[in-house]
């Protein structure tokens, strides 16, 4: 249970990973969506879906050419959850 804690908190400790992340947040959506929703390349967003999806972090559907990816490990959302509640509630600024 710790090591696969510390391989998550590992995997979510990257900045592109958590904008990838909240932006799978509310469901399943298309590698386009997530560069839009990211502002990132399609490049960096494949690179990170892929580390993602190694850890057992997402779920991915491929529908002809559009490639869906989702949440899969309810962790995540947890955590997810978890620090935006704290984040939002908080006048810490880092």
């Amino acid at each position: 249970m710790i090591a696969h804690m510390a391989k998550t908190f590992r995997t979510m400790g990257d900045e592109s990973r958590l904008k990838i992340l909240r932006s799978l947040m509310p469901g399943p959506i298309t590698v386009t969506n997530i560069v839009e929703a990211t502002g990132q390349s399609q490049a960096n967003v494949s690179k990170h879906l892929s580390i993602l999806s190694r850890s057992g972090m997402l779920d991915r559907r491929k529908e002809g050419t559009r490639v869906w990816y989702s949440i899969k490990d309810p962790m995540v959302h947890a955590l997810c959850d978890a620090v935006c509640k704290h984040r939002s509630s908080s006048e810490i600024t880092y």
